[in-house]
């Protein structure tokens, strides 16, 4: 967060016109942000091993990076409106 608004007064300094712009990009760049094994399951309220389990099952869609697994943030968004329904 603190990254962000680092960035954005930045580039507002640079060139005021691009300050809306850079809340835009800012926006949406969470709509495709991919998070690691334990930020995903902070965010189902899971552990870890719990989130493994799922993908494992193929209950949760994870991708792999390397040897890492990977998720994107509105797949589990989308899990969770799922498990509401």
């Amino acid at each position: 967060m603190v990254k962000h608004d680092k960035a954005r007064s930045i580039l507002s300094l640079i060139e005021p016109q691009f300050e809306n712009s850079a809340e835009k990009f800012f926006e949406n760049r969470i709509a495709v942000e991919w998070l690691s094994t334990k930020e995903a399951a902070e965010f189902l309220s899971l552990t870890p091993n719990a989130l493994r389990i799922l993908v494992h099952r193929e209950q949760v869609r994870a991708y792999k990076l390397g040897s890492r697994l990977r998720f994107r943030l509105k797949d589990l968004k989308a899990l969770l409106l799922k498990k509401e329904a």
